[in-house]
């Protein structure tokens, strides 16, 4: 299961190549062509697009791609674990909200889409996300149930 950019659209097609996983679902996007254009050169990838990745166009935001993620594991009652790929500041918020939206009783592990984000070259950047996240953590904390 992915929500955010496009680092984590390849982070988890590279998991599910890599078997940490049977199913993936990319949720929150609107151009499925443009990914699967993007790995149909990789043959070994592109065949994980006829089986195995499955697309949410609908959700627009974290919340929405809980729902739609939830629905999505209601329908495959074989999954018991997901992989939840997002940025590295995102992935706080990310979790509470699956954890409250998710109604089966899945193992969530999550997974930031880049290990290595180059916080010196852009310290004040990562310093506004992290703290325009924060402020989003609170709200969930208290707003969403």
């Amino acid at each position: 299961m992915l929500t955010g950019g496009k680092n984590r659209i390849e982070k988890g097609v590279d998991l599910l190549s890599k078997g940490y996983g049977n199913k993936l679902l990319i949720s929150g996007v609107f151009m499925p062509s443009e990914i699967e254009a993007k790995f149909s050169l990789e043959k070994e990838k592109s065949e994980l697009f006829k089986c195995c990745v499955f697309f949410d166009e609908r959700s627009k935001n974290t919340l929405e791609n809980a729902v739609e993620v939830d629905k999505w594991i209601n329908q495959n009652k074989d999954i018991k674990s997901i992989i939840l790929v997002s940025s590295y500041y995102h992935l706080p918020r990310c979790i509470m909200i699956f954890q409250k939206k998710i109604r089966s009783k899945v193992k969530i592990y999550p997974k930031p889409a880049v290990q290595n984000a180059n916080f010196r070259n852009q310290f004040f950047f990562h310093l506004r996300l992290i703290i325009s996240e924060y402020f989003k953590v609170i709200y969930t904390i208290v707003f969403i149930r």
